[in-house]
């Protein structure tokens, strides 16, 4: 968490060209790292999907950094609740339903961006 927190310190900020991060402005603290407490898990409920670190071998990787994860966070005396997604390799197969919030944000930083660039290339699959 301090890595992220580190991170965090040096990503937040206000960003003319992005209106979303005017509301960080005054509102930002000197360091998230000052917020970080060791005892913070204790008690913590925590879900995991578990059919999410089973879907596909690529992410073998990951799953096994994951499960680590969660084994420190259960030693930092997290609970660990375990979710089952009805139908979710159906919801995740299926392209009307599957990462829909992640599609229709991408739909509109993809419009921005192409108006913002009106010569950028697009692909072989559309001129421009």
């Amino acid at each position: 968490m301090t890595d992220l927190a580190i991170v965090l310190d040096a990503t937040v900020g206000y960003d003319p060209a992005d209106a979303q991060t005017a509301a960080s402005v005054g509102n930002i603290p000197k360091s998230y790292t000052d917020y970080l407490q060791l005892t913070a898990l204790r008690g913590a409920r925590v879900g995991l999907v578990p059919a999410l670190l089973e879907r596909d071998p690529a992410d073998s990787e990951v799953a096994v950094v994951v499960r680590k994860a969660i084994e420190e966070m259960k030693g930092q005396g997290a609970e660990i609740v375990e979710v089952s997604i009805p139908n979710l390799t159906e919801l995740l197969r299926d392209p009307a339903n599957g990462f829909l919030l992640i599609r229709q944000d991408f739909k509109f930083d993809l419009n921005a961006y192409l108006a913002a660039h009106p010569s950028a290339p697009c692909g072989r699959w559309k001129k421009c």
